[in-house]
């Protein structure tokens, strides 16, 4: 059966610069995921492409080396779906199909043989790349994406180029021109599409485990060493002066339920205890990084919860459902307060302590209430302690001993971060009688005054108690700040504020150094909230707000949809008037060359007819006009060897060039 044209095209042996090409373009799309795939599904694409890197290797020396057989790629697709399943218990689902659909596509390179194959591959390329957006949609995420299409737009080209005719230079131009076109329409998708309230997926991430930051429970002494993470929690913008960094605390979950070893939060509901706000308002608005839980954080104390929110018994907020995307919300706070009316169920639960633990904690503070004319005195006495006995601030401690940890702490190892003292704190006020209970949050912040907003990291994460005293309320108790600095080792940035302007480059060259770096992370950030906040935060509401500019105020979903494809449809209409009217340019510099000659015949009085090829028409013009026989002669013959025939010399492109240009 005889093929047809594009059926023997299809079926064309790709050349071995071609598979270099695509394979260097899979290696490419590949990369995209190291940050969110395991080490080991890494690990075998790579060793997937250079298989098939070797084997057109070995061909193009002559050894003839074929290409794993059908058995052989079905037992590795089999492997490969097992592995899967027992990393991530499924083969379904966001991250176990992106981590598959990246080993399939490795594995599918070893069967690329064909111009089809070739073309299966960069389709599924494109797919690929586009689910990196799953696990990220920052800025340089986007850029890496956008040069991925790029080169795989490139590639895509240089299969469909039969001839081989195309440099790269022109074939990175023909790409880039195609992705320009698209520009407009997809920028006209991106402000008119309407939003969806919630993402399509949620991906949860579960890498935090031993990195500052905050958690569902609070365990102190479980984790021997803890690292540092500058992951960022959220960005604050105050309308007007920002508090001093010892007023910055960040209200996140609250702990009132303890077992002696591990502190959560009340799931019972009570009733709220009436707010006191005095002093002048700030007011500001955060905008927090996904983080999978619900919740929400405010400056001590909030005058009210966001609309997005709602205020729990123990002030603290929380979201209807789990923060999977970026969020803004705008807050007043107040940083002088007073709470009232708390009641007898939160006073048991904020006093309750398990029996037989902790023992020498208990005797402590029964010595200390004995004494202690009331709550303020006693509170008093326990700070007193823990700044003039020898404890230590430290995020690598010794480990504690998890059947009585606080005695442990208090009484042997006393080095601790902040959860080790808050622990250790509300534990003395309740066997002293005093209700407590753990805060947690973050403390601080860092001022960027490029992008005028605080920023507040993984690493700001704090832990302090409120205890209860009659006369003032719910009072902030923070005991890791009552340790003289001496004895605070420096593995911590809690304690050093950092400086609210422009870092000066002066000081030694390693200074001047660690100054710049500091500026240039202080811009990219700047920079990547203003992505945030037009890219990634434009919503229903800003495209509303855009389409009353252009006077087009509330037009329906539907009318919005007409007028989007109207647009899009006007601007194919263009193009495609464009390519009618106007001829299309050739990207192939020899071609170009050619029909600029031929052009300067035709001016001459002798048009090439569409029938004719160079040497007819050079042998046509030689008869004609003896005078141009030997150049037409010489640049045809030039020009026929260098499109239709192979290796020939680089120096007779030139010199083809230098006679086509000749007048």
């Amino acid at each position: 059966m005889k093929l047809s044209q594009s059926q023997d095209r299809s079926a064309m042996v790709l050349s071995t610069s071609t598979i270099y090409l695509s394979l260097i373009t899979l290696a490419v799309t590949v990369s995209a995921h190291i940050p969110a795939l395991p080490i080991w599904i890494t690990t075998v694409a790579t060793l997937l492409i250079l298989w098939r890197g070797i084997i057109a290797l070995r061909c193009a020396r002559g050894h003839y080396t074929t290409l794993p057989s059908t058995g052989v790629l079905l037992g590795l697709g089999i492997t490969i779906a097992g592995g899967i399943f027992v990393t991530y218990h499924t083969i379904f689902g966001p991250q176990a199909g992106v981590a598959l659909l990246v080993l399939l596509l490795s594995l599918k390179l070893l069967e690329l043989q064909h111009q089809r194959d070739a073309r299966v591959v960069i389709f599924i390329g494109y797919f690929a790349t586009a689910t990196v957006f799953l696990h990220s949609q920052s800025l340089l995420t986007s850029f890496y994406v956008s040069l991925v299409t790029l080169v795989l737009t490139v590639n895509l080209i240089a299969i469909n180029d039969l001839c081989g005719s195309m440099t790269m230079r022109h074939l990175l131009g023909v790409a880039a021109s195609l992705l320009f076109q698209a520009v407009p329409i997809a920028l006209l998708l991106f402000l008119l599409f309407p939003r969806l309230d919630h993402p399509l997926w949620a991906l949860s991430d579960d890498t935090r485990t031993g990195v500052t930051g905050l958690s569902e429970t609070m365990t102190p002494g479980d984790v021997s060493r803890l690292s540092q993470s500058n992951e960022v929690a959220f960005r604050v913008t105050f309308e007007g002066t920002i508090p001093p960094m010892g007023q910055r605390y960040w209200r996140g979950p609250v702990f009132e339920i303890t077992d002696g070893q591990h502190w959560q939060p009340s799931r019972s509901s009570g009733t709220k205890e009436n707010l006191e706000l005095r002093d002048h308002p700030i007011t500001y608005t955060i905008t927090l990084e996904p983080h999978q839980h619900r919740w929400l954080f405010a400056l001590e104390m909030p005058s009210a919860a966001p609309e997005i929110g709602s205020l729990q018994s123990d002030l603290q907020f929380l979201a209807p459902r789990p923060i999977t995307q970026r969020l803004r919300y705008q807050l007043t706070s107040y940083l002088d307060y007073r709470t009232s009316n708390l009641s007898s169920v939160a006073r048991h639960r904020n006093l309750n302590l398990p029996g037989g633990i902790n023992p020498r904690t208990r005797i402590l503070a029964t010595s200390w209430a004995k004494t202690a004319d009331n709550s303020r005195v006693l509170v008093n006495r326990l700070l007193t302690y823990l700044r003039e006995e020898p404890f230590y601030y430290t995020l690598n401690p010794p480990l504690l001993d998890m059947q009585q940890p606080v005695d442990d702490f208090l009484f042997r190892t006393r080095q601790g971060y902040c959860e080790h003292y808050a622990s250790a704190t509300a534990t003395l006020l309740r066997a002293a009688g005093v209700p407590a209970r753990v805060v947690t949050g973050y403390l601080g912040g860092e001022y960027n005054p490029l992008g005028g907003y605080l920023l507040v990291r993984q690493m700001d994460a704090h832990a302090w108690v409120e205890a209860w005293l009659d006369d003032d309320g719910w009072v902030r108790i923070d005991p890791t700040a009552v340790l003289p600095p001496e004895r605070v080792n420096r593995d911590s940035t809690y304690w050093s504020e950092q400086p609210s302007q422009v870092l000066t480059l002066t000081g030694t060259s390693e200074e001047t150094m660690a100054k710049v770096l500091h500026n240039l992370r202080r811009g990219w950030d700047a920079f990547n909230n203003r992505w945030n906040q037009w890219v990634l935060g434009y919503s229903t509401q800003h495209r509303d707000e855009l389409l009353a500019q252009l006077g087009l105020h509330g037009l329906s979903d539907e009318s919005i949809a007409l007028l989007m494809g109207g647009a899009v449809l006007l601007f194919l209409s263009g193009l495609m008037f464009q390519l009618v009217v106007r001829p299309v340019r050739s990207h192939d510099p020899l071609l170009r060359d050619w029909e600029s000659f031929c052009r300067r015949l035709a001016r001459a009085g002798f048009p090439r007819r569409s029938d004719e090829g160079p040497l007819a028409y050079a042998e046509r013009i030689a008869t004609a006009n003896p005078d141009l026989a030997h150049r037409v002669r010489l640049v045809a013959r030039l020009y026929a060897r260098l499109r239709y025939g192979r290796n020939a010399p680089s120096s007779w492109r030139r010199h083809l060039r230098r006679l086509m240009r000749h007048n």
